[in-house]
């Protein structure tokens, strides 16, 4: 009886060495050159967040470009307050990209609404980003 005493305290010992030694919010994938899949994290829910800090402004429009989060984030399409929120909590950057892009988003979703664009020009502008328009 003492030692299946001693082995589970051993065993609880190494499980809460192993917890301890976790990163405490996310983990970071390794990060690659020649893909922008080398800019994607996963956050402390279990998904996946696109990590853009310290990464030039015209690299950023890029990873966003080809991120599998953009279709994500479309499947809120076209309420712009939950697609804005997707940005807020999934792209991480310590520059303006994700104020810009949401400003962008903003600007296209105005005229959606003016109905100076259809549905469908709606959705391509928030597919592919001009970085030439406005809050861009």
């Amino acid at each position: 009886m003492q030692i299946i005493i001693f082995l589970l305290e051993i065993i609880v010992i190494f499980v809460l060495i192993e917890i301890d030694s976790l990163p405490s919010q996310s983990k970071y994938i390794e990060r690659q050159d020649s893909t922008y899949h080398s800019y994607y994290a996963i956050n402390i829910s279990g998904k996946y967040d696109l990590v853009l800090s310290n990464t030039p402004n015209q690299q950023k429009v890029l990873a966003w470009r080809d991120s599998f989060l953009k279709d994500e984030m479309l499947l809120h399409f076209p309420d712009l307050h939950h697609m804005s929120k997707f940005v807020n909590k999934r792209v991480v950057d310590n520059g303006n990209f994700k104020n810009e892009l949401i400003g962008y988003m903003e600007n296209i979703h105005g005229e959606y609404a003016s109905g100076d664009i259809n549905m469908a020009m709606y959705k391509e502008a928030m597919l592919n980003p001009n970085p030439s328009l406005p809050a861009y």
